[in-house]
């Protein structure tokens, strides 16, 4: 069976409306810096596919009945493409890179016909104040490419993402999103407490990178119909680490 990569999306949301008097702009948060760490530390749970980000823009694109997109400072775009290189990640694309007009005969119903996010480039191709935070992670990549794609996270202990040695087929929307969310919590908590973790999947990657962390917690779930139990492979991989000399904590 070939395996199949996954690739990511991450935009900066617009904020809810905002109350009379208040701040329009949108910046990243905690919360932001938490869900960009734990996509790319479940992207790099892929042993044959780079963690790659298809989709990334710090902004939003201009609603059907507006004109312009919403304030996203230039800092937004620096700070979370850096958080997503900082974690792991090993390719990016700028979507979109430049902002276009709704071409004739093609409609995109939920968004202005002037396909705007205040991207680094304009409908001209001029660059507008985003493009300064793309050209500074272009130096960057020149410089120190070759050094991050080489290096990996050097956590304080590893957690197992146990989604994909479930059975796939009896797994509805809400049990999935139950796993994750509870993985993201013991991630936040961790990194409330000074802590670092690195996802791990032990369905698909060997037992000699569970064996770079000297600690794995292992999250279960209850299910009466048997839904969360490790397959035959995650649970021999998951043996043959604490043979080898590694500490589970269930």
């Amino acid at each position: 069976q070939r395996p199949i990569g996954a690739m990511g999306q991450w935009y900066l949301q617009p904020p809810e409306k905002p109350a009379p008097g208040a701040a329009a702009e949108r910046t990243v948060t905690a919360r932001e810096a938490s869900t960009i760490e734990f996509s790319v530390e479940e992207l790099k749970t892929q042993p044959a596919f780079p963690p790659v980000i298809i989709e990334y823009q710090a902004a939003w694109y201009t609603p059907g009945d507006d004109t312009r997109a919403f304030d996203s400072p230039v800092a937004n775009t620096l700070l979370s493409s850096r958080l997503l290189l900082a974690h792991g990640l090993h390719g990016l694309n700028y979507f979109p890179a430049q902002d276009t007009v709704t071409p004739a005969s093609f409609s995109t119903p939920w968004t202005n016909r002037h396909y705007r996010w205040d991207a680094a480039l304009d409908v001209a191709g001029n660059q507008q104040f985003r493009a300064r935070a793309v050209v500074r992670n272009g130096m960057l990549m020149d410089t120190w490419g070759e050094f991050l794609a080489s290096s990996h996270k050097r956590a304080d202990f590893g957690l197992i993402y146990p989604l994909g040695a479930f059975p796939q087929q009896p797994l509805v929307r809400e049990e999935i999103m139950r796993v994750s969310n509870a993985v993201m919590r013991v991630a936040r908590v961790a990194q409330l407490a000074g802590l670092s973790s690195e996802l791990l999947d032990p369905q698909y990657q060997p037992v000699a990178q569970l064996l770079r962390h000297p600690l794995l917690l292992l999250p279960v779930f209850d299910s009466p119909q048997g839904k969360f139990q490790l397959s035959e492979e995650a649970q021999r991989v998951m043996v043959e680490y604490v043979r080898r000399g590694g500490t589970l904590v269930v």
